[in-house]
Parts: C-alpha cells; sequence; structure tokens
C-alpha cells in the first residue's frame, strides 16, 4: 500500500479545472503508485463526476452544496477546527494537501500534527500575497507552473519547501471523449471559436464579448461557444443581449463531457484576467485546437510547448488584436493544428505524473 493522501478543495465539478487536475492526479496515485487517495470537496459535489474517478479513490464531501454566504462564515472558523472539519482528527493521512486557495489552504496547515506532512497548491498566484502566514507554516509549497514557483521564491523566501507540477491531464480520457458526436451546430460560417471555464469576472468573459462585438462591426464572420456555469451568468447573458450577439455567441453552460465541442472548433480562446496554469489550455492542446491565451500564469509555458497559438497581452486591446490577427490570417489555423499533432504530446499526462511522483516522494 502507497501513502494516504487527502486533496481538500472548494468544488468537484467538472467545469472547474482546479476540480479536474485533482481526480487526474488521485487517480495516477491510486492507480500507478497504490497510494490510498480520498478526495475532499469542501463544498458543492457532482455525483456524476464518481464515473470519471478510479473505485480506488475515496471521495468524502464535506457538506456537499453551497450557498450564498457559506465560505465567509466557514472562513471565521479557528484554523484547528477548520482542520479537523475537512481532514478529521484521527491523524489518518501521510499527507495532506490543501488543493486550493482558500479553506483548504488554512485547514491543511493549522495542524499540530507532526507525523503528518501538510501541503499547499497554488493554482492562481496569490499576487497580494494574503495567505503569506499559511505558505510559510506548510512543509511544501507547490505551484502549477515554474514561473510562479520562481516567483514565490522570491517574494516568500521563508517557504520550507518549493516546488512546481503541471496539472498531469489524462489524455487518453479526453480524446475519447472528444470523438463523440454532437448535434450542436454553430451559427456561422466563419471561425470557430471557444472556450470553457466557470462564469466567473477573473474569466474575463464580459470584455470577450465586447471585443467580439467590435470585430463583428468591423465585418468580421465567426462564432463564438462559451461553455461552463457561474456566478456572472445571468449578467453574461443580458451584456450578450444588449451587445446583439446571441446569433454569434452561444452559451453551452455546463457540460459534462465538454470535449466534444473543444474538438470540433478551430481556435480556443482564454480571456482570462487571472490564472494559474489553465487545464482548459492544455485539454484544448490534446484534443489538437491550438490557444490564444491572455498573459496570465503559466500562459508563455503553454504557447512554448505547444509551440504554436498566440501569447497576448491582458488588456483589451492586447486580445482584440490576437483575434483579429487570426480572423485576418485564417490560414495560421491549420499550420497550428498541423504542428500541434506533434508537441501536444508535451501536455500528456505519462510525462507530467514523472514530476508529480516526485514531490510525494513515490
Amino acid at each position: 500500500m502507497g501513502k494516504k493522501i487527502c486533496f481538500a478543495f472548494n468544488h468537484l465539478q467538472y467545469s472547474d479545472g482546479v476540480a479536474r487536475a485533482a481526480l487526474s492526479m488521485a487517480n495516477k496515485l491510486a492507480e500507478e503508485k497504490g497510494c490510498d487517495v480520498t478526495l475532499r470537496p469542501i463544498f458543492i459535489y457532482d455525483s456524476d463526476i464518481r464515473k470519471m474517478i478510479s473505485p480506488k479513490v475515496k471521495i468524502k464531501p464535506l457538506f456537499g452544496f453551497w450557498i450564498r454566504g457559506m465560505v465567509t462564515l466557514f472562513w471565521k472558523l479557528p484554523g484547528r477546527f477548520m482542520h479537523a472539519l475537512v481532514y478529521g482528527t484521527k491523524h489518518e493521512y501521510d499527507i495532506e494537501v490543501g488543493f486550493q486557495h482558500g479553506p483548504s489552504t488554512v485547514a491543511a496547515v493549522s495542524s499540530h500534527d507532526d507525523s503528518t506532512l501538510h501541503y499547499v497548491w497554488i493554482h492562481t498566484y496569490d499576487d497580494s500575497l494574503l495567505m503569506k502566514k499559511q505558505y510559510s507554516m506548510a512543509d511544501k509549497v507547490i505551484c502549477v507552473s515554474k514561473g510562479a514557483s520562481e516567483k514565490l521564491k522570491k517574494d516568500i523566501p521563508e517557504i520550507k519547501d518549493y516546488d512546481y507540477c503541471y496539472n498531469p491531464i489524462d489524455e487518453n480520457n479526453i480524446v475519447e471523449k472528444g470523438k463523440e458526436e454532437t448535434d450542436y451546430q454553430v451559427k456561422s460560417k466563419g471561425i470557430k471559436f471557444i472556450t470553457v471555464g466557470r462564469l466567473a469576472e477573473e474569466k474575463g468573459y464580459h470584455r470577450l464579448i465586447k471585443i467580439f462585438a467590435k470585430l463583428r462591426d468591423e465585418g468580421y464572420d465567426f462564432s463564438l461557444t462559451i461553455i461552463g456555469d457561474g456566478p456572472e451568468r445571468e449578467k453574461l447573458l443580458k451584456h450578450n443581449k444588449e451587445s446583439n450577439m446571441e446569433d454569434r455567441i452561444t452559451f453551452l453552460f455546463e457540460q459534462k463531457n465538454p470535449f466534444k465541442y473543444v474538438s470540433k472548433s478551430d481556435v480556443f480562446v482564454c480571456s482570462s484576467f487571472e490564472e494559474g496554469y489553465s487545464t482548459a489550455c492544455t485539454e484544448a492542446c490534446i484534443l489538437n485546437v491550438p490557444v490564444i491565451t491572455t498573459s496570465v500564469g503559466g500562459a508563455e509555458e503553454i504557447i512554448n510547448d505547444a509551440q504554436c497559438g498566440l501569447l497576448c497581452g491582458l488588456t483589451d486591446e492586447g486580445l482584440y488584436r490576437a483575434l483579429k490577427s487570426v480572423l485576418d490570417n485564417p490560414e495560421i489555423i491549420q499550420e497550428w493544428k498541423e504542428k500541434l499533432k506533434e508537441t501536444k504530446r508535451n501536455f500528456f499526462a505519462s510525462e507530467r505524473v514523472k514530476r508529480l511522483y516526485k514531490i510525494f516522494n513515490l
């Protein structure tokens, strides 16, 4: 039997990149290294995901649901009480992982049990260093990109141990799901853009609609499909309607299998203001779909590994120019797709799990 490891995070739902990363790691650790792995979603638990997780992996949701104000109330709990709720009081794990910024991070480092290692995983860089104290308390802090790890070393030199690990993605599962048919028809004959993510402010979808409306007014033909759900749903639908973009931009909301839509698209767009290392972008590359992404955390590394696609600035103007350049030169898309036939291997789990196993000393 391998090590006993518990990953705690906010929600276990497929639109959440953190959750997808957690289940991919759990599957690999359980199946290939014989670890006893527990996934501990604190709030939302979508039970349909069970079929995507190895039967060897345990799922123990804390609440199983989320209502407005729950996170705020949870934050008010003392750290040791939070740890007891999330990880239990029996000290049953060899490694407790706070796998997401917030309550799980506080819970992971608030134990006084020296027989357990306490790891913190950083998916989106904490620019304000709001959790500097917790990072310093952890036995190891892991970032999802090399660049973020190097930045953290400079910002908080007193952290005990640093490392980075790209999220291992189960490419076989993604490719197989990408082959599924869909009766969804885009509303335009132009370039088919797609994006997948939570409908949240940091994903930049409000500005993406505005930019595409500008490009529509300039005479370009295209479509955009947005997959995902979240707190900005109604605002974005209203913005899309008021921009008269309903004939160009379609919301498909939460999808159990987003890959069957991504695989049939021309270009994936990441319009985010912040990311740690975009799981959705790497999944697109695995499906042979090139990426246009803002210069969020890990984006430069993704484009370098893909050896194609476009990296643009975080500004609206930067994103506008990147999208316009592809609309002006659509032939570049096929060149990128040819390149991805070779470079997509850089994103396969078989390459990335090596570092994961090293981090857990397996």
